[in-house]
């Protein structure tokens, strides 16, 4: 009989739980095990189970880096759960990640990588990446990066948003977002006219596109499309089938296309 088998799996489940444990090493629990349920070992008396428990306790204690490895292991599994149902939900909304007409796009309109950026005007690791997206599109004449309106830290960065996507619809939308995100202080709608204004936005035309249903509907639509994705903060990015959450300098964003020139895009 495999005693280190039976201590790590009672010390697991001791302090994880059962199912937690069957998780962990890929296996299947035993359909009548309920969640929590302490491991049972078959073919040991109680008086034997007992023993093996006081066992376990000593073993944690001297090895407490039992449960280190199988906690990283659960993060693992949980980890590539979590890319592939983000390959599936990239698949399942690549148009509306990729190609939607309310996003604004620059670089190569026919490129063969598309980045996808979500970003906040008052996110200060958005305001880092900007240099490393700029640097992206002038390096490199063959990519395309969709940017989305993805306000998530204020209201102001909401009201921001609000006239990026209007500004977006004047075709003044680079020189913006540039000018905007470049700013060291808070963005708020105050900044955002103001800088639309420098720009040269018809104000008129931009007052009536910020009232338009459709610019709400426009950052509703990337929220929803962000909850999809796992994404729940700035910046977060998609390159072919993966998902990046966090800045990404320029070095990982490189990467990144050339892995998508490399091996192709399997889901989108």
């Amino acid at each position: 009989m495999d005693i280190r088998g039976i201590l790590t799996g009672a010390a697991v489940a001791a302090v994880f739980g059962a199912a937690g444990y069957f998780a962990a090493i890929n296996m299947d629990k035993p359909a009548d095990m309920p969640a929590g349920e302490p491991v049972q070992v078959a073919g040991l008396s109680e008086a034997q189970q007992d023993e093996v428990r006081a066992l376990v306790r000593d073993t944690l204690v001297t090895n407490p880096e039992i449960l280190e490895e199988v906690s990283a292991a659960l993060e693992q599994k949980r980890a590539d759960e979590e890319a592939e149902r983000r390959k599936e939900t990239i698949a399942q909304q690549k148009d509306l990640i990729f190609a939607s007409a309310a996003d604004h796009a620059a670089g190569n309109p026919a490129g063969d990588v598309t980045v996808v950026e979500f970003f906040d005007y008052n996110c200060p690791y958005c305001k880092r990446a900007l240099g490393d997206i700029n640097a992206l599109l002038k390096a490199d004449p063959n990519v395309k990066v969709v940017f989305k309106e993805f306000p998530v830290l204020s209201e102001q960065s909401y009201d921001a948003a609000v006239v990026g996507v209007a500004v977006a619809k004047q075709g003044l939308y680079m020189e913006f977002h540039d000018k905007l995100l470049s700013h060291q202080g808070r963005a708020d709608k105050a900044l955002a006219l103001q800088i639309a204004q420098e720009v040269g936005a018809d104000m008129a035309k931009l007052e009536a596109d910020m009232a338009d249903p459709a610019t709400v509907e426009t950052i509703r639509s990337t929220h929803s499309l962000a909850d999809s994705l796992g994404i729940n903060g700035t910046p977060a990015y998609v390159i072919g089938d993966e998902v990046l959450v966090g800045l990404a300098p320029l070095a990982e964003l490189q990467k990144q296309v050339k892995s998508v020139r490399e091996n192709g895009c399997k889901v989108c």
